[in-house]
């Protein structure tokens, strides 16, 4: 249903002046843009279309969205995309439905969606260009957020509550390299631990 509400959307073109909002590489994911009426939250369909036998992934932005927070939210739900949110949630889903009974995953799910939006949240904040841009994409985090979890939306910009989220914004400064380093670092030493770690273990 969500599927087919966002293809009643209008298809925006390649050489709309909202696609270049996405600064997208040769080599990036093939997108289509759609804009819908009465749409709740703006989200993402990951493998959501079918354009010329390929597939690509969909987003469907509220139409209602003044043109400024149209392009924030779709830098929002590109990154999405560019972090590969939609196959790591395809995957939560799978661990959800397997083990529906447990409460732990419940709450576990909801961080991971919560920590998906920080991440995106994160990303937009960088590609934007200057403190006017991101003052504007807390305000529009504060407009559209309504703190509702939408548990039938594959990934929306309003999805999570919105506190967290506007405090992170709020919070937010440009990292330094060595931060970034350190947390790649951090990664690579908690893969090799499981990975590498005991074997037999009785």
């Amino acid at each position: 249903q969500v599927k087919a509400l966002g293809r009643q959307g209008r298809l925006l073109e390649e050489d709309d002046p909202l696609m270049y909002a996405l600064d997208r590489q040769p080599d990036d994911h093939n997108v289509t843009v759609r804009l819908c009426r009465g749409l709740s939250s703006s989200f993402v369909y990951p493998n959501g279309e079918r354009l010329d036998g390929v597939r690509c992934d969909m987003i469907c932005l509220q139409e209602e969205l003044s043109p400024q927070r149209r392009e924030l939210v779709l830098r929002h739900e590109w990154n999405h995309i560019r972090l590969y949110h939609g196959w790591m949630k395809g995957w939560a889903n799978i661990a959800l439905i397997l083990y529906w009974w447990n409460p732990i995953l419940w709450v576990a799910y909801y961080y991971f969606c919560r920590d998906l939006e920080l991440a995106c949240d994160e990303r937009t904040l960088c590609d934007l260009a200057g403190p006017e841009e991101r003052k504007q994409y807390a305000q529009t985090l504060v407009e559209l957020a309504a703190g509702k979890m939408l548990w039938d939306v594959p990934l929306a910009f309003g999805e999570c509550d919105a506190v967290p989220r506007v405090k992170a914004v709020v919070a937010w400064h440009e990292p330094k390299e060595w931060v970034k380093n350190a947390k790649w670092c951090a990664f690579a030493l908690v893969f090799l631990f499981f990975v590498g770690g005991p074997q037999n273990i009785p």
